[in-house]
């Protein structure tokens, strides 16, 4: 799913908060307003993140976000290759391996199936640093988080089999 405007709004809603914080005196936390809506506002990869929700993305939009960041001129690190990693082109690879079945358009939700593999890597006793700094790139650029708690999720199915899997594994 596309996400619109987003990064107008955020460079829009940077001026007005650096603008009121200068206009306050003694407000802190309006200078930590406009500070934080600067860094989105001058982040190159926020426009391209702005346009995918990433709680209801599928892979084969992965794909092309990680293209779109590639060309952006974002550098190939081990965030970008555990967001590689969850494409099309690399789980249909994986389904060619282990005969699953895969749909590259059926949508997933990055920031749960992230905290999921977080739960089960501390049930099991396995390493989570990795997953743990991944989810909190993710979380940088979660438009929907940005959005607030009202924003309706999707892909409660998926969410739903992974919590129960998770449940199941610790009985």
């Amino acid at each position: 799913m596309h996400v619109s405007s987003i990064a107008s709004y955020f460079g829009v809603s940077a001026a007005q908060s650096k603008q009121q914080a200068e206009s306050v005196k003694g407000a802190g936390f309006a200078t930590q307003a406009a500070e934080a809506a600067d860094n989105v506002a001058t982040d190159p990869y926020a426009e391209v993140f702005a346009k995918y929700d990433l709680q209801n993305i599928t892979p084969a939009q992965i794909d092309e976000l990680t293209d779109e960041l590639f060309e952006a001129g974002r550098a190939f690190d081990k965030n970008m290759l555990m967001l590689r990693t969850r494409g099309a082109e690399f789980q249909s690879h994986l389904a060619e391996l282990t005969g699953a079945p895969f749909d590259p358009n059926k949508p997933v939700n990055l920031i749960q199936s992230t905290k999921d593999q977080i739960t089960m890597a501390h049930r099991y006793g396995g390493p989570t640093e990795a997953l743990e700094e991944f989810l909190s790139y993710l979380n940088k650029y979660d438009q929907a988080d940005a959005a607030g708690p009202e924003t309706p999720r999707r892909g409660a199915v998926y969410e739903s089999i992974m919590h129960q899997a998770v449940q199941e594994s610790a009985a």
